[in-house]
Protein backbone atom coordinates (compact mmCIF):
# COMPACT_ATOMS: atom_id res chain seq x y z
CA UNK A 1 0.00 0.00 0.00
CA UNK A 2 2.93 2.37 0.67
CA UNK A 3 4.18 2.02 -2.91
CA UNK A 4 0.72 2.96 -4.22
CA UNK A 5 0.69 6.14 -2.10
CA UNK A 6 4.13 7.13 -3.36
CA UNK A 7 3.61 6.31 -7.05
CA UNK A 8 0.14 7.80 -7.46
CA UNK A 9 1.23 11.46 -7.07
CA UNK A 10 4.10 10.91 -9.51
CA UNK A 11 1.78 9.41 -12.13
CA UNK A 12 -0.66 12.29 -11.70
CA UNK A 13 2.17 14.84 -12.01
CA UNK A 14 3.53 13.07 -15.13
CA UNK A 15 0.09 13.11 -16.77
CA UNK A 16 -0.22 16.84 -16.11
CA UNK A 17 3.16 17.48 -17.73
CA UNK A 18 2.34 15.47 -20.84
CA UNK A 19 -0.93 17.24 -21.59
CA UNK A 20 -0.79 19.13 -24.89
CA UNK A 21 -2.70 22.31 -25.56
CA UNK A 22 -5.12 21.66 -28.41
CA UNK A 23 -6.55 24.46 -30.47
CA UNK A 24 -10.30 24.87 -30.34
CA UNK A 25 -12.26 26.60 -33.09
CA UNK A 26 -14.50 29.35 -31.72
CA UNK A 27 -17.29 30.78 -33.91
CA UNK A 28 -19.00 34.03 -32.89
CA UNK A 29 -22.74 33.37 -32.72
CA UNK A 30 -24.82 35.06 -35.42
CA UNK A 31 -27.82 35.04 -33.08
CA UNK A 32 -28.54 34.18 -29.46
CA UNK A 33 -25.51 35.83 -27.92
CA UNK A 34 -25.57 36.67 -24.21
CA UNK A 35 -24.05 40.11 -24.90
CA UNK A 36 -21.42 41.70 -27.15
CA UNK A 37 -18.36 40.83 -25.04
CA UNK A 38 -15.54 38.90 -26.71
CA UNK A 39 -14.47 37.28 -23.43
CA UNK A 40 -17.93 35.86 -22.61
CA UNK A 41 -17.85 32.14 -23.45
CA UNK A 42 -21.65 32.17 -23.98
CA UNK A 43 -21.14 34.19 -27.19
CA UNK A 44 -19.14 31.45 -28.92
CA UNK A 45 -20.09 28.12 -30.46
CA UNK A 46 -18.21 25.13 -31.87
CA UNK A 47 -19.52 25.55 -35.45
CA UNK A 48 -21.63 28.23 -37.16
CA UNK A 49 -25.26 27.86 -36.09
CA UNK A 50 -24.61 24.78 -33.93
CA UNK A 51 -25.52 26.33 -30.58
CA UNK A 52 -22.96 23.99 -29.00
CA UNK A 53 -20.49 25.79 -26.71
CA UNK A 54 -17.00 25.96 -28.22
CA UNK A 55 -15.10 25.09 -25.06
CA UNK A 56 -17.42 24.95 -22.09
CA UNK A 57 -17.09 27.96 -19.83
CA UNK A 58 -13.94 29.26 -21.51
CA UNK A 59 -13.59 32.12 -23.95
CA UNK A 60 -10.92 31.84 -26.68
CA UNK A 61 -7.35 31.40 -25.46
CA UNK A 62 -3.98 32.03 -27.11
CA UNK A 63 -3.99 28.56 -28.73
CA UNK A 64 -7.50 28.86 -30.22
CA UNK A 65 -8.73 29.99 -33.62
CA UNK A 66 -11.58 32.51 -33.72
CA UNK A 67 -14.03 33.10 -36.57
CA UNK A 68 -16.63 35.76 -37.18
CA UNK A 69 -18.45 33.80 -39.90
CA UNK A 70 -20.77 34.75 -42.73
CA UNK A 71 -24.18 35.55 -41.28
CA UNK A 72 -22.89 38.00 -38.69
CA UNK A 73 -24.43 41.36 -39.50
CA UNK A 74 -23.11 44.81 -38.56
CA UNK A 75 -22.38 44.99 -34.84
CA UNK A 76 -19.95 46.31 -32.24
CA UNK A 77 -17.99 43.83 -30.12
CA UNK A 78 -16.36 44.93 -26.89
CA UNK A 79 -12.98 43.28 -26.48
CA UNK A 80 -12.31 44.07 -22.82
CA UNK A 81 -9.35 42.48 -21.05
CA UNK A 82 -7.95 39.00 -21.47
CA UNK A 83 -8.98 38.61 -25.14
CA UNK A 84 -6.71 36.23 -27.03
CA UNK A 85 -6.56 34.10 -30.16
CA UNK A 86 -4.09 32.14 -32.20
CA UNK A 87 -5.62 32.88 -35.60
CA UNK A 88 -8.22 35.66 -35.96
CA UNK A 89 -10.62 35.35 -38.93
CA UNK A 90 -13.34 37.81 -40.00
CA UNK A 91 -15.68 36.50 -42.72
CA UNK A 92 -18.81 38.36 -41.60
CA UNK A 93 -21.58 39.68 -43.81
CA UNK A 94 -21.74 43.08 -42.09
CA UNK A 95 -19.06 45.34 -40.65
CA UNK A 96 -17.86 44.09 -37.28
CA UNK A 97 -16.47 46.92 -35.15
CA UNK A 98 -14.04 45.82 -32.45
CA UNK A 99 -13.67 48.31 -29.62
CA UNK A 100 -12.35 48.93 -26.09
CA UNK A 101 -9.64 46.53 -25.05
CA UNK A 102 -6.64 44.52 -26.13
CA UNK A 103 -6.56 41.43 -28.35
CA UNK A 104 -3.45 39.29 -27.98
CA UNK A 105 -3.00 37.52 -31.32
CA UNK A 106 -0.42 34.73 -31.61
CA UNK A 107 -0.91 33.74 -35.25
CA UNK A 108 -2.45 34.98 -38.48
CA UNK A 109 -5.05 37.67 -39.04
CA UNK A 110 -7.38 37.21 -42.02
CA UNK A 111 -10.38 39.33 -42.98
CA UNK A 112 -12.67 39.83 -45.93
CA UNK A 113 -12.54 43.55 -45.10
CA UNK A 114 -15.72 43.49 -43.02
CA UNK A 115 -14.15 44.78 -39.83
CA UNK A 116 -13.07 47.98 -38.16
CA UNK A 117 -10.88 48.62 -35.12
CA UNK A 118 -12.08 51.61 -33.13
CA UNK A 119 -12.56 53.09 -29.68
CA UNK A 120 -9.06 52.72 -28.32
CA UNK A 121 -8.61 49.06 -29.23
CA UNK A 122 -5.11 47.59 -29.13
CA UNK A 123 -4.39 44.66 -31.43
CA UNK A 124 -1.13 43.04 -30.30
CA UNK A 125 0.67 40.57 -32.54
CA UNK A 126 2.69 38.36 -30.19
CA UNK A 127 3.49 35.25 -32.20
CA UNK A 128 6.69 33.40 -32.89
CA UNK A 129 7.47 32.03 -36.34
CA UNK A 130 6.05 33.30 -39.64
CA UNK A 131 2.54 34.73 -39.88
CA UNK A 132 0.39 36.74 -42.28
CA UNK A 133 -1.93 39.71 -41.90
CA UNK A 134 -4.66 40.21 -44.50
CA UNK A 135 -6.91 43.14 -43.63
CA UNK A 136 -9.12 42.69 -46.70
CA UNK A 137 -9.98 45.30 -49.28
CA UNK A 138 -12.53 47.47 -47.46
CA UNK A 139 -11.37 47.67 -43.85
CA UNK A 140 -10.91 51.12 -42.37
CA UNK A 141 -9.44 51.65 -38.92
CA UNK A 142 -9.90 54.51 -36.52
CA UNK A 143 -6.95 56.66 -35.58
CA UNK A 144 -7.64 55.57 -31.99
CA UNK A 145 -6.73 51.96 -32.86
CA UNK A 146 -3.23 50.71 -32.02
CA UNK A 147 -1.37 47.86 -33.68
CA UNK A 148 1.63 46.53 -31.79
CA UNK A 149 4.20 43.89 -32.66
CA UNK A 150 5.83 42.49 -29.53
CA UNK A 151 6.43 38.86 -30.46
CA UNK A 152 9.60 37.41 -31.93
CA UNK A 153 7.81 36.26 -35.09
CA UNK A 154 7.74 37.68 -38.59
CA UNK A 155 4.49 39.15 -39.90
CA UNK A 156 3.86 39.69 -43.61
CA UNK A 157 1.19 42.21 -44.61
CA UNK A 158 -0.81 40.79 -47.55
CA UNK A 159 -3.10 43.78 -48.03
CA UNK A 160 -3.36 47.51 -47.53
CA UNK A 161 -3.83 48.87 -44.03
CA UNK A 162 -6.27 51.78 -44.38
CA UNK A 163 -6.26 54.50 -41.75
CA UNK A 164 -8.48 57.59 -41.97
Amino acid sequence: MKIYKIITPFIFFFLLLTQTAFAVDFYWKSTGRADQNYTNAANWESAPGSGVPANGALAPQSTDDVYFPVGNTAQTITIGSGAAARNFNVLATGIITFTSGTVSNYGNFASNGKHMFSGGIVFSFLGTGNHTINMGDNAVHSTSATFSFAGTGTYTLLSDLNLP
